[in-house]
């Protein structure tokens, strides 16, 4: 995610719980039992200054990139305990409530989780429940045994723990690899569990659509498909079974420190070495790694499209996280205005559009770094490293912060075809 991640992190302790750190290697899962999500925007710099006493007195967990600032959207975990002493000293009107006991939310969460099997069905039952890791690797693969004329499974080397950063590539007339190249990722920050449904379900559309739909059947025949749905598998196995709201992926502490984890999406090949748009502090959940691609995750996706840059080229390039209904375009890592901003406007638009027929649901369109500054960020290697004209970051909705009960996964998915399907029909990608 984007607009909110987790940074400030430490103990909390309440009557009914504690926060475990989730930068920590806490073996035991984490609890959030009794505790508020709240969401708010502070006003003014006493507003800012009373918050960040707050933070520091009690010990929260805030979840943001950017720190607290005025006029700037901050999500914030406070103890149940507290709500009357937090009302007291920031007002009781000055934020609205996410969750009003995460901990209960998570429970909601996990009993949408479906049973695991061995061959899950590659059918869209599959987007009405959770699955564990491993389950959607099984997916992966069904969906492409029943579709073998045209997708193979790819993958794009492992991760820190070994696990193969696996995807799909649809290709149509011409043959695989014969066409220009779009790539898509889900799951680069572990927590923001929606984008690994979403995209498969825009996987699922394009091979069942191949042979039912005159519209995808020709922009399958224009483009070949290179798809991963997880693209953090370890982080993502972690937030699955020890810790809800993980983000990173789970390298090991550096010398002097017990945090584990490098963001991923701090770690690419661009402006990585510039200050303000990520963390040095191994602690901190924007920690971008000792040096660019440190992190086996992005040597190996970085690899796999710069290889596609040396064959087909790549046309279209789109991260998936969650949450804040944003359509991002270049640059993150700076703020001068981006002179093809009219370009890229008009195609946010297309998807936004299209996405929100569906159920009225609405994005903002805007430069990266117009939200706050990011370095290392993969939208940015694309467009700026590698020359992708058209690369995003999509933020999907959240309503309900990270934490989403299973029956809204389905709902997001088709919105967020049908985005993507304008875009795709719409072609023209470069300018």
């Amino acid at each position: 995610m984007r607009l909110l991640s987790a940074s400030l992190l430490a103990l909390a302790a309440c009557a009914r719980s504690v926060i475990v750190p989730v930068t920590h290697d806490a073996r035991a899962p984490a609890s959030y039992n009794g505790i508020r999500f709240l969401h708010l925007t502070p006003s003014s710099d006493s507003e800012v200054s009373q918050l960040n006493t707050l933070i520091s007195e009690w010990q929260l967990e805030v979840l943001t990139e950017h720190g607290v600032n005025v006029n700037t959207p901050v999500d914030i975990l406070v103890p149940a305990a507290k709500k009357k002493e937090f009302d007291t000293r920031f007002g009781a009107d000055s934020y609205t409530v996410v969750h009003e006991d995460l901990g209960a939310a998570i429970a909601e969460e996990k009993k949408g989780f479906a049973p695991s099997r061995a061959k899950p069905p590659a059918d869209l039952t599959w987007f009405t429940s959770y699955h564990l890791y491993n389950d959607h690797i099984a997916y992966i693969y069904q969906l492409q045994a029943n579709f073998p004329g045209n997708s193979e499974i790819i993958t794009a080397g492992s991760s820190i723990e070994g696990r193969a950063i696996t995807g799909i590539h649809i290709y149509g007339s011409g043959g695989k690899g014969s066409k220009p190249a779009i790539v898509l990722h889900g799951t680069v920050h572990a927590r923001e569990w929606i984008s690994t449904p979403t995209v498969e379900y825009l996987t699922y559309q394009l091979l069942n659509g191949y042979a039912n739909s005159t519209d995808v059947k020709t922009i399958v025949d224009t483009y070949d498909f290179y798809i991963f749905p997880v693209a953090n598998p370890d982080g993502f196995s972690w937030a699955q079974t020890n810790a809800r709201l993980w983000r990173k992926n789970r390298h090991l502490p550096p010398s002097g420190s017990d945090c584990y984890g490098v963001d991923l999406n701090r770690n690419w090949n661009i402006h990585w070495s510039d200050s303000g748009g990520a963390s040095t502090d191994p602690c901190s959940e924007t920690y971008k790694g000792t040096k660019f691609e440190s992190e086996p995750e992005i040597q190996g996706l970085s690899a796999f499209s710069q290889k596609l840059i040396d064959s087909t080229g790549i046309k279209l390039y789109i991260d998936f996280h969650s949450y804040g209904q944003l359509l991002l375009y270049p640059w993150g890592y700076e703020c001068t205005v981006n002179p093809e901003g009219p370009y890229y406007q008009a195609v946010g638009n297309t998807f936004a559009t299209a996405l929100g027929t569906v159920r009225g649901t609405t994005y903002t369109i805007e430069q990266g770094c117009t939200l706050y500054k990011t370095t290392g960020a993969s939208d940015d290697f694309h467009y700026g490293t590698l020359g992708v004209h058209d690369a995003y970051t999509v933020e999907l909705p959240g309503t309900r912060g990270f934490v989403l009960p299973a029956k809204e996964i389905l709902p997001i998915a088709r919105e967020t075809w049908e985005g993507i399907f304008a875009v795709l029909k719409a072609g023209g990608f470069g300018g």
